[in-house]
């Protein structure tokens, strides 16, 4: 019986990444923007299989600054700290995901200045790998955007 139980769970977690290895992810940085103006970079989730997709949001930048999404460096290398609001939870509801038709696109845009105090200078910017569940957003990590705020 539970050889049974492991090869549905294995069935269960193949078919899941094979889901999740469908779905892409884009993160759009701006490489210039202005002191004390928002700063947006816009994170794009892309289902690419012929099913509906269902997505956590949290950890996410689906749901906005609710934990430390990225990792941001000053012109010294010096990481910012992350002053946006930090989540804790319970069991996700069905509101807690989003779903995606096949080929659906959602997009989301962040202000980098809600969540870090960031001052003229140029900056880096790195997906925090370790505050996301999604593989599409992990395969993001090595990425580095740099840009530039000016007076």
């Amino acid at each position: 019986m539970s050889k049974h139980i492991l090869f549905l769970l294995g069935s269960l977690i193949m078919t899941s990444n094979t889901v999740f290895a469908s779905i892409d992810c884009e993160l759009h940085v701006p490489k210039k923007g202005v002191f004390e103006k928002p700063f947006f970079v816009e994170f794009t989730i892309k289902n690419n299989t012929a099913t509906e997709a269902e997505i956590l949001t949290w950890l996410t930048p689906l749901e906005g600054f609710w934990s430390s999404l990225f990792i941001l460096k000053n012109q010294q290398n010096n990481e910012l700290t992350y002053q946006g609001p930090m989540a804790k939870r319970v069991a996700p509801t069905p509101e807690d995901y989003l779903h995606l038709k096949p080929t659906e696109t959602f997009s989301a845009s962040l202000d980098l200045t809600q969540a870090y105090e960031m001052t003229p200078g140029k900056y880096v910017l790195m997906p925090n790998s370790e505050h996301s569940s999604l593989p599409c957003w992990q395969s993001l990590h090595t990425t580095q955007w740099t840009f530039v705020v000016a007076r």
